[in-house]
């Protein structure tokens, strides 16, 4: 048995605050293609084989998408959010195979392989002068 499906998500983030005065917009469009394949094999009645092929993604937390950020004194820290952001996107292989055993069970094994595109990383600094402030640390997550 053969199945295969596409799935289409596009996505429009528009985000509008004040960084200090000033209005501040950023807006991101991306369009992602889903496609996935699953086969299933029957070999005999005690052997089944299966096998899938995907494309997936996760968006970032909304929080992080924001346009502007937020400044802690007491840490002298401040959290940059990042509209410009691309969702992080895998390719997945996962193979599986069942053995059945008559009426005691079965055994299954399974192996996956996944290809991880624009990871989610937070990147930390200290600027020298930030705003008004000196020595300043900077946090943000990118990709």
């Amino acid at each position: 048995m053969l199945v295969a499906d596409q799935r289409a998500w596009y996505t429009t983030e528009i985000g509008e605050d004040y960084n200090i005065i000033k209005p501040v917009t950023k807006k991101n469009d991306y369009l992602q293609l889903l496609p996935m394949l699953h086969a299933r094999l029957v070999v005999n009645d005690k052997i089944r084989l299966k096998a899938a092929i995907t494309r997936t993604f996760a968006r970032p937390d909304f929080g992080s998408l924001v346009a502007w950020g937020s400044y802690m004194a007491q840490d002298n820290e401040y959290f940059m959010g990042n509209p410009d952001w691309e969702p992080t996107k895998a390719t997945n292989v996962d193979l599986m195979s069942e053995f059945y055993l008559g009426g005691i069970g079965c055994i299954t094994a399974g192996v996956f392989y996944k290809k991880i595109q624009d990871p989610i990383f937070s990147n930390t600094y200290t600027s020298p002068e930030y705003e008004g402030h000196t020595d300043v640390r900077i946090s943000q997550d990118m990709n």
